[in-house]
């Protein structure tokens, strides 16, 4: 399942594969970056773990229907609406 979120001018996909992989692209003009790597889901918290040491990022999701949710970053400031990311 591929989601993305668009943010002052940027992009984020988010491809959360059944195997338990994801993929996070940032893109923003001609500048791209991916990371690969583990996910895992309990109860509101998606953690990402990538392949290429370790680096984990832990985020509050709210699932608000089927095809969106929300994605704040754990520690993010208050009054960050964080990401959303839509089904595509």
């Amino acid at each position: 399942m591929t989601r993305q979120s668009m943010s002052s001018a940027a992009t984020f996909s988010l491809d959360l594969a059944g195997n338990g992989s994801f993929s996070w692209t940032f893109a923003r003009g001609e500048k791209k970056q991916s990371v690969k790597g583990v996910f895992a889901v309990g109860q509101n918290n998606l953690a990402l773990e990538t392949d290429d040491g370790g680096e984990t990022m832990l985020a509050d999701v709210e699932l608000l229907d089927p095809s969106k949710f929300r994605f704040k970053m754990v520690g993010d400031d208050q009054k960050s609406s964080g990401l959303l990311f839509m089904r595509n």
